[in-house]
């Protein structure tokens, strides 16, 4: 599991498993939940600075996906 903070697009990634393709996504109000075999492996918060505690953004490395 791994959790990334990109700063620049205010976006929260945590993976939940490691794949190399997904299946498919649903977003969910600010979430968008990604899925891989009915599993769901990775979910991205939107404007994570809003619905997240600032505090808790300064504890994540900030870094820029790919």
């Amino acid at each position: 599991m791994s959790v990334e903070y990109d700063k620049e697009t205010d976006t929260l990634l945590i993976k939940l498993k490691d794949v190399d393709k997904l299946d498919y996504a649903e977003e969910i109000g600010n979430a968008i939940v990604h899925f891989k075999d009915g599993e769901v492996v990775e979910i991205e918060i939107l404007n994570a600075s809003k619905v997240l505690c600032k505090e808790y953004l300064r504890l994540i490395p900030t870094i820029i996906f790919p």
